[in-house]
């Protein structure tokens, strides 16, 4: 697959692909010579893909209008990159550990899921002042350990999805060992 500026070697599936809202078109990670991992878009219609953010910014969630991206650059800093291109505008308020996960209804604010210790929370962050509002907390059903990762939320943060890592293991006992102290 070719792009712009070369050809694409290596993806990078952990990011997921974000749809944007026309269905038609979506954003992924991937690299290509020359350049870290960065952002494409990438059209259904069969053409090339097109790196619409500069390098080593993650693209988390796409806008609902489909004009812009909330993304981290590195670790560090938040922005809304416009993804025909130009500056980012700053994302007060976010911060390196929130994973961006959904949009208020109006586009106002995004919503976060933010981890403290062993307990995860939606939070709602206005775009403009960068004031956060815990929206609800988040909890495994069951038994399950509790580092989930949420990856949808509607915009009033009552529905979402997670995912979650269920680590089991078996303790054996061996007795009778020669020599065992």
């Amino acid at each position: 697959m070719s792009c712009h500026a070369g050809t694409i070697e290596a993806y990078t599936p952990d990011d997921g692909a974000k749809w944007l809202p026309d269905n038609k078109s979506f954003l992924y990670r991937a690299s290509e010579a020359g350049h870290r991992p960065r952002t494409y878009l990438q059209g259904l219609d069969g053409g090339p893909p097109r790196a619409v953010l500069p390098d080593d910014v993650r693209a988390m969630l796409v806008s609902l209008d489909g004009r812009t991206a909330a993304g981290i650059a590195g670790a560090k800093a938040w922005g809304l990159y416009p993804l025909s291109g130009g500056a980012p505008s700053p994302l007060p308020g976010l911060t390196p550990t929130d994973d961006a996960v959904g949009w208020s209804s109006d586009g106002s604010a995004i919503i976060v899921a933010s981890r403290t210790n062993r307990l995860t929370q939606l939070v709602r962050v206005d775009m403009r002042t960068g004031a956060r509002r815990v929206m609800r907390d988040v909890k495994p059903a069951g038994p399950l350990d509790p580092r989930l990762v949420v990856r949808n939320v509607t915009a009033d943060g009552e529905q979402f999805t997670y995912g979650t890592i269920i680590r089991r293991s078996v303790l054996y006992v061996v007795t009778g060992v020669q020599g065992a102290r």
